[in-house]
């Protein structure tokens, strides 16, 4: 036999990597499709809160993004996502809100 080199590569927000071997790249698990309104939504909180808006929206992403790879039947993954992303969203825009508040004083 011959001797390759396999590596693992990561994959943007995509809790599974895919595998390089010999140079080719190798998915897995197939792509994220309908998947990414889920995965992508709670980045929306970039736009208005900047950093803290992007940590927030990064953290439901990857919560998404974990739920969205799960065992569970297709329909759940996507209940739960959109519980994930409506908590991620409103809970964000409080916390921004506060901020401000705060930053007002």
């Amino acid at each position: 036999g011959e001797e390759i080199v396999v590596r693992l590569k990561p994959q943007f927000i995509d809790p599974i990597p895919a595998l390089e071997a010999n140079g080719q790249l190798i998915r897995v698990v197939p792509a994220f499709t309908w998947e990414w309104i889920f995965v992508g939504l709670p980045f929306l909180l970039v736009a208005t809160g900047g950093c803290i808006g992007g940590l927030v929206g990064g953290i439901g992403s990857w919560g998404n993004a974990m739920v969205l790879r799960s065992e569970m039947p297709t329909g759940a993954k996507a209940a739960v996502a959109a519980l994930i992303t409506a908590a991620t969203l409103g809970g964000g825009f409080i916390v921004l809100g506060m901020l401000q508040l705060m930053l007002k004083r």
